[in-house]
């Protein structure tokens, strides 16, 4: 009687339910995880919503390259105008523009890379398929004591 009420208190302990056997064993208990949630009606499965978060991130990174493009031709024109060599100035306010206009296409060239980055991410993560899960788990409880074993 003890055992039985051993193995009925352990089992609840670890979260097993079902009544032990006579012998005073509980049944082993198999556990693979739950497959992945399908995805809701309409909806998008992790890997694809990845996919549009990453093209997203290219877009707005070629949006950032265009805008900061524009202004760095934009302040080169008016760098040019107040100092015509880019190496030498005279005045202080050339040397700001030619360091204005030189900030704003570093800016757009980050732009750039990050939006080269974030759509090639998006192709492949839209190009390739999904993980396959073979992952399970079994865990088994006995007169001799507990048996967990896993696959991953």
């Amino acid at each position: 009687m003890t055992r039985v009420l051993t193995s009925i208190a352990v089992a609840a302990m670890i979260g097993l339910d079902g009544p032990a056997r006579a012998d005073g064993s509980a049944p082993a208990v198999s556990a693979h995880p739950a497959p992945a949630p399908a995805a809701p009606a309409g909806g998008m499965d992790t890997q694809t919503l990845a996919a549009v978060v990453s093209a997203g991130v290219g877009i707005v990174g070629f949006s950032v390259a265009a805008v900061f493009g524009a202004e760095a031709i934009s302040r080169k024109s008016d760098a040019q105008s107040v100092c015509p060599g880019s190496t030498y100035c005279r005045t202080q306010q050339g040397v700001d523009r030619w360091n204005d206009a030189s900030r704003a296409a570093n800016v757009a060239t980050v732009g750039f890379v990050i939006g080269c980055v974030g759509l090639a991410e998006a192709a492949v993560l839209w190009l390739t398929p999904g993980p396959i899960s073979k992952a399970g788990a079994q865990l088994g409880l006995g007169p001799t004591g507990l048996r967990m074993r896993g696959t991953f």
